[in-house]
C-alpha cells in the first residue's frame, strides 16, 4: 500500500434512502390526518409535527444528495470524513485499536474497530465497491497487528479477534426461579402497586387533555378521548404487571479482555471492569438443583445474573481477581 492516503467513497445507500422516506412520509400523512380531525390549538400542533417529519426527510435526502462522504486510510488510522455542508472528521489511529468484531447482517457484512475508549463502524453496504470493504478490512487488521483470519469462530452471532475470555447463556430455569420469587409474595401488595401505576398513568395521561378542555381550546369529544386513555392505560399497565411478574429472562454474557457485555433480546449493555466496585457468587435452590448467581456491583445498581454451570465459577474469579475487582461476600441479590 502506499504511504499517500487513500480515500473511498463512503455513504448512506440510497435503497436506505427510500426506505426511510416510506417512514416519515407515512409518520407525517398520519400527524396530517389527526390534525384535520382537530380544530383550534391541536390542529396547528399536529400540522406542525407532520410538517416537522417531512423537513427531517428533506434535509436527509438533501445531504446525502450534495454532502460527500469518503472513508480514509492513512499510514497512521482511518479518517471517517464528510465534506460540503456537514464538515467533519472522525479519526482512529490503528495503534490504539485492541480489538475487530465481524457480523452479517442480512446481505452485509459490519466490521467494528474497538480501542480503548471508542469503537468505529464500517459497514460493507456504505461502499460503491463491494471489493473496497475486503480491501478496507486487510488494511485495518495489518496495520492494527491483529490476525483476523476468515475462519474465526462465531460467538453469538459475531466473529472477533481476540477471542473472549469466557461467554456463556444463562440457564432455561433462571426466569422460572425469578418468577418463582414473586409469585411468593403476598397478592395484596403487588396488586395496590399495580393499581398506583395504573392511576398515575391515567392522570398522566388526562391532564393535558382536561387543560385544553377547561381553557376552552379543546372542540373534540371529551369521552372519546377518555376511552382511549383509559384503554392506554390498561395497556400500560398490563406491561407494568407483567414486568414485574417475569423479572427476568435469559441473558447471553461476555467477557472481554477489557469490559462485559450483556445480550437481552434486542438490547446490548457494554460495562467496562473499572466500573464494579465488587463481586460475589452465592448458590440458590431451584426444583432440587442449585443455581448459582453472579452478582456485580456497581456505584448505582446490583446486577444478577444466572452462571450456566458450576465449573464457571473458578474461571469468572480468576478473571475479575486479574481486572482488580474486590470481592464482597457481604454482597445478596437485591430481592432477599
Amino acid at each position: 500500500m502506499a504511504a499517500e492516503t487513500q480515500r473511498f467513497p463512503y455513504d448512506l445507500p440510497m435503497p436506505t434512502v427510500a426506505r426511510a422516506a416510506v417512514f416519515f412520509v407515512g409518520l407525517a400523512m398520519f400527524f396530517c390526518f389527526l390534525g384535520l380531525c382537530q380544530r383550534g390549538v391541536p390542529r396547528y400542533v399536529l400540522l406542525a409535527a407532520a410538517a416537522m417529519f417531512v423537513i427531517l426527510y428533506l434535509a436527509m435526502l438533501v445531504s446525502r444528495l450534495t454532502v460527500s462522504r469518503t472513508l480514509e486510510l492513512t499510514e497512521d488510522g482511518i479518517f471517517k470524513s464528510r465534506h460540503g455542508l456537514c464538515r467533519g472528521r472522525v479519526h482512529f489511529a490503528f495503534s490504539n485499536v485492541i480489538r475487530l468484531a465481524e457480523a452479517n447482517i442480512r446481505d452485509h457484512v459490519v466490521l467494528h474497530v474497538f480501542t480503548k475508549d471508542e469503537q468505529f463502524e464500517i459497514c460493507s453496504a456504505y461502499f460503491e465497491d463491494s471489493n473496497n470493504y475486503s480491501f478496507v478490512r486487510g488494511v485495518i487488521c495489518t496495520r492494527s497487528g491483529i490476525d483476523f483470519p476468515p475462519d474465526t469462530p462465531i460467538v453469538m452471532g459475531w466473529r472477533e479477534v481476540p477471542p473472549p475470555l469466557l461467554h456463556w447463556t444463562e440457564p432455561d430455569d433462571w426466569p422460572g426461579y425469578r418468577a418463582s420469587l414473586v409469585a411468593a409474595k403476598p397478592l395484596f401488595p403487588r396488586a395496590a402497586k399495580t393499581l398506583w401505576f395504573s392511576i398515575r398513568c391515567f392522570a398522566i395521561i388526562m391532564t393535558p387533555r382536561l387543560l385544553l378542555h377547561f381553557a376552552g381550546l379543546a372542540d373534540g369529544p371529551f369521552w372519546g378521548y377518555f376511552t382511549v386513555a383509559l384503554a392506554f392505560t390498561a395497556f400500560l399497565t398490563f406491561l407494568y404487571w407483567y414486568s414485574r411478574a417475569n423479572p427476568a429472562r435469559i441473558t447471553k454474557i461476555v467477557f472481554r479482555t477489557d469490559r462485559l457485555t450483556f445480550f437481552s433480546g434486542k438490547q446490548t449493555a457494554n460495562i467496562k471492569y473499572d466500573q464494579f466496585s465488587g463481586w460475589n457468587i452465592v448458590e440458590r435452590q431451584f426444583e432440587g438443583h442449585p443455581l448459582f448467581i453472579l452478582l456485580l456491583k456497581s456505584p448505582r445498581w446490583l446486577g444478577a445474573h444466572a452462571l450456566a454451570c458450576a465449573e464457571d465459577r473458578q474461571h469468572v474469579a480468576k478473571i475479575l481477581e486479574a481486572q482488580k475487582i474486590p470481592t464482597d461476600p457481604s454482597l445478596r441479590p437485591s430481592w432477599e
